[in-house]
């Protein structure tokens, strides 16, 4: 692996250029509020859903696991994308209405060794991707530091 790019753990994430090129590969927005984030350290961030966008979104989608285990309304990555638009801009009026609520995780249990199991959370795609979209901006905040 190059010294230029950054080790991720999940093989489904694309491998990211280090801290230093990264200006050039995040999204606009993003950038918004990072530049935010290091120019104003007292402001406080309350309402992460208005920088949530039809770009962001389509960003993260992208990062989403093709093959990835369904939730319970058994919604699949490559059904969703058949009628993106539509179910991107019905997932963002329900989040800028505040009518947006997580679906229940899908609850399995994996084996362990001896007999014994582990609870896996499995969530919706559309949680997973609101997930990888907060995550993209938490993470814009914190790289401030």
């Amino acid at each position: 692996m190059g010294n230029d790019l950054t080790e991720v753990r999940s093989p489904q994430r694309k491998l990211i250029p280090n801290a230093d090129d990264w200006e050039q590969h995040e999204l606009t927005s993003l950038r918004g509020i990072a530049y935010k984030a290091k120019t104003k350290p007292d402001y406080r961030f309350r309402d992460l859903s208005r920088n949530i966008n039809e770009e962001l979104l389509g960003y993260c989608f992208g990062k989403l696991n093709k093959k990835a285990a369904l939730g319970v309304d058994r919604e699949t990555y490559h059904g969703y994308k058949a009628h993106y638009a539509a179910n991107v801009e019905n997932l963002l009026e329900r989040l800028k209405r505040d009518g947006y609520r997580a679906k229940l995780v899908k609850r399995k249990h994996i084996p362990k060794g001896a007999g014994k199991t582990r609870p896996l959370g499995i969530p919706v795609l559309e949680d997973k991707l609101l997930q990888t979209a907060v995550s993209e901006i938490l993470d814009v905040v914190e790289r401030k530091y």
